[in-house]
């Protein structure tokens, strides 16, 4: 029988440039607090980030990153609802 989780959920945010340890560092630390991990930019933005950024023009890319803020927004909000989020950002 599973018994619902109500303790507090928390929201840890690791952030830094490319390849400081953001994703290593949160997916050990999201293991030990049995929390998820969530790395940005949302997963449906990842695969076009370095095209927008070496060919979309500078309100291209703004409106792209706002699009990735909002998305992410909406997916950890909906994981709150369930478990604690450490979250990797750039």
């Amino acid at each position: 029988m599973n018994k619902k989780d109500n303790r507090e959920k928390i929201f840890i945010v690791l952030e830094g440039l490319s390849g400081v340890g953001k994703t290593t560092i949160g997916k050990i630390l999201a293991e030990k607090i049995r929390a998820e991990f969530y790395k940005t930019p949302a997963p449906m933005f990842a695969f076009c980030r370095e095209l927008i950024d070496q060919e979309a023009d500078s309100t291209a890319r703004f409106f792209f990153y706002l699009a990735g803020v909002f998305q992410t927004s909406a997916e950890i909000f909906r994981i709150l609802h369930a478990k604690s989020v450490v979250c990797g950002y750039l």
